[in-house]
């Protein structure tokens, strides 16, 4: 007789790969965090914040490429690969557009960014790495759509 498996577990089992994936968001932040620390609180503080910041605008379109994986799935179970591969090209547009919007968002960064009440050298240091994470857009989506469509 086969052991039976908690639901909890199988879950688990079927989730690492996500939880994984969602948690090398939160580690380039650190990673960022721990390489800027030794310039100081300034910079620190403009790192960890516009960390926080850049992951609000990307979760959107990651989330949205999530649907690839649905389509696709039900596409490949009735062996339609024509047009589960459809999906994964929708998932790259999606990459595409959100680059686009990102990079259409970083003039208005300094505006934003200035309505904070923090001191002008943090202001100025957010403003870049906001700026220079908003370009990481694109690309990160556009993983996750592959992934999710070889998922």
């Amino acid at each position: 007789m086969i052991p039976a498996v908690s639901p909890v577990r199988r879950l688990l089992s079927l989730a690492w790969p996500i939880i994984i994936q969602r948690a090398t968001q939160a580690v380039v932040g650190l990673a960022d965090a721990l390489m800027v620390a030794p310039l100081g609180e300034a910079a620190l503080a403009a790192v960890t914040t516009g960390a926080l910041n850049t992951f609000v605008v990307i979760i959107f379109p990651m989330g949205t490429v999530f649907i690839v994986q649905s389509f696709a799935a039900q596409l490949r179970a009735r062996n339609d690969w024509i047009a589960a591969r459809r999906y994964a090209w929708y998932g790259l547009a999606l990459a595409v557009l959100a680059a686009a919007l990102a990079a259409l968002l970083i003039p208005a960064v300094p505006i934003i960014v200035g309505k904070l009440e923090s001191p002008p050298e943090v202001r100025t240091l957010l403003v870049t790495y906001i700026a220079i994470r908003l370009l990481r857009v694109g690309p990160a989506v556009a993983t996750e759509a592959l992934v999710h469509w070889y998922g």
